[in-house]
């Protein structure tokens, strides 16, 4: 067989295997850098109990493996290239009706790791239809999500960010994404960039009350600088 007939097959093998819990771990893995169990808990609030059958079956099917021992004997874990072929190909199967919002979540978690938030946001908005019929309801969290990637300007936001990244260069952010990201209050944020304590950027310097941009790579090496406990040190990426 060749390669694509060998991977034809294993793909097979894996979907009567797979849910939202394994695609959505491919998709961290792949398109967010949570290589760990440690970024996982702490990025994607996924318990290490709860996640290691899915490991196990992703790497059993050839769709996860190992790395070589990293610094303090860390071994990330790495999609595969079929792991890739697989997630590519197959992850829109997974946005199905869930009796469950957290796994309709995660379905369209994996839609937005992957880039496509119009197939997203319309699989949302239609679960959240099928919630309501089976005398259910989308949370709070549910429907802020839906608003957020239904929300035109937010859409041609997250366009243009992609089409930046693919040319090699990170846009920065406003003040209202960043505050969003860093789960805080604007004002706290910009309070904090004033005093230094945040790492942000005056759009007009020359202005005594500024505009700040931010770029998410700093955002994220100042959360990553914050951790303070020595039981679970911030792993490398």
């Amino acid at each position: 067989m060749t390669t694509r007939e060998e991977w034809s097959q294993l793909a097979e093998d894996l979907r009567c295997k797979s849910g939202p819990m394994e695609f959505f771990i491919l998709a961290a893995i792949d398109k967010g850098g949570l290589d760990s169990l440690y970024l996982l808990q702490t990025r994607a609030n996924l318990q290490p109990g709860g996640i290691r059958p899915a490991l196990e079956r992703l790497q059993a099917g050839h769709a996860l493996k190992r790395s070589a021992p990293a610094r303090r004997g860390i071994r990330p874990w790495i999609v595969t290239e079929f792991g890739r072929y697989y997630l590519t190909r197959y992850a829109h199967d997974v946005a199905k009706n869930y009796p469950d919002e957290e796994s309709i979540l995660r379905a369209a978690a994996v839609l937005l790791l992957i880039g496509d938030t119009e197939a997203a946001a319309e699989y949302l908005q239609t679960s959240g239809d099928w919630l309501y019929s089976k005398g259910s309801a989308m949370s709070t969290e549910g429907e802020g999500l839906i608003s957020k990637i239904t929300d035109p300007s937010m859409l041609a936001r997250f366009r243009e960010r992609q089409r930046c990244l693919a040319a090699g260069f990170e846009p920065p952010v406003s003040s209202a994404e960043a505050a969003d990201y860093l789960g805080l209050a604007k004002r706290t944020l910009e309070e904090k960039t004033r005093r230094g304590e945040i790492p942000g950027h005056p759009a007009f310097p020359n202005r005594r009350r500024n505009v700040w941009k931010y770029f998410v790579s700093e955002l994220d090496a100042y959360l990553r600088a914050q951790v303070k406990s020595t039981s679970h040190p911030c792993s490398p990426r």
